[in-house]
């Protein structure tokens, strides 16, 4: 099919919900939208990576079943030998050294614009000490990158959030030669996942999302946000302990993401998605979950981006 609207596209934060935004590349294509430029924020920069190395939603949607759990799971054996299964728990429900809460305390909560550090680099050396019991993405990105063969494209952005300067980092195809750090970086979910040393030695980074889970701030007006919305309900399926933990906190709005919002100044068009029983750390979900995943995501793309064509918002 011959697209007849083309649009830039910006692709959220939402874990294991990014089966959505595939979902909604199968939906752009159906009404003649293609999306040629795309920026990413955590799981949403994987499938800004994959579409802008061209590869189509059928290929994603399998590279995300074949690798996504295998990447967890490669992660999760990362982790250094002495660390117990409860001390990943008690971070799971909230429990940090004081150093760990006060850098992951979330931008836009009242006081985050006063979190600063005497000696940033006396606080990033203790951060990565403190961290170092956290699944660590970057083996099983260097991984994929490899063998998937993806380059930081032209038309790729993608964002992290540096802890130690409390500012978002935006790597694009001119400052990206590691784009498999640019991607754990803005996976790297703190509390989840082991935060990222950037070789420059000054800054640690941590998932895009703790600046803005859906930065349409980055983009000019016209872009097309894929917004993956948190869980409202219980989950439909059984989790391991931590996937609970994670699941509740989310429902009960107890995740450190203070901003999300779309604000319609930016001029976007906004796909909202919603996954009222599936929490971004339920990675553990069946592929049967998975592929409703996607093909919500694909009505509700269609159902969206049709209405915005007719109503010549698009």
């Amino acid at each position: 099919m011959t697209a007849l609207i083309t649009r830039r596209g910006i692709f959220g934060g939402g874990g294991v919900k990014g089966f959505c935004s595939i979902g909604f590349l199968k939906g752009a294509r159906r009404v003649g939208v293609k999306i040629e430029g795309a920026l990413g924020v955590s799981v949403g920069s994987l499938v800004a990576t994959l579409h802008e190395n061209g590869l189509d939603a059928d290929e994603i949607h399998r590279v995300f079943q074949e690798r996504l759990r295998k990447s967890i799971i490669n992660a999760a054996r990362n982790i250094g030998p002495d660390v117990k299964a409860s001390e990943l728990l008690l971070a799971a429900m909230g429990w940090q050294p004081t150093i760990v809460t006060k850098a992951f305390k979330a931008l836009g909560a009242p006081g985050a614009e006063d979190v600063v550090f005497d000696d940033p680099q006396a606080a990033r050396d203790e951060l990565i000490e403190h961290t170092s019991i956290y699944p660590d993405l970057l083996p099983a990105m260097r991984e994929m990158v490899a063998e998937l063969g993806l380059k930081a494209q032209p038309g790729l952005r993608i964002l992290a959030f540096d802890l130690i300067s409390r500012k978002p980092v935006l790597f694009t195809h001119k400052n990206t030669d590691d784009l498999a750090l640019a991607l754990t970086a803005s996976c790297a979910l703190p509390g989840a996942f082991r935060p990222v040393a950037h070789p420059n030695g000054k800054m640690l980074l941590v998932d895009g999302a703790w600046y803005h889970r859906n930065p349409g701030d980055f983009d000019k007006p016209g872009a097309i946000i894929v917004k993956l919305n948190k869980a409202t309900a219980l989950p439909l399926e059984m989790l391991s302990p931590i996937e609970l933990a994670g699941h509740m906190k989310e429902v009960m709005g107890l995740c450190h993401f203070h901003r999300h919002e779309v604000d319609p100044a930016w001029g976007h068009t906004l796909v909202d998605m919603l996954t009222p029983h599936v929490a971004g750390l339920s990675f553990g979900i069946s592929k049967n979950a998975q592929d409703a995943l996607v093909e919500y995501g694909e009505e509700r793309a269609v159902e969206v981006l049709r209405e915005a064509i007719a109503n010549g918002s698009l």
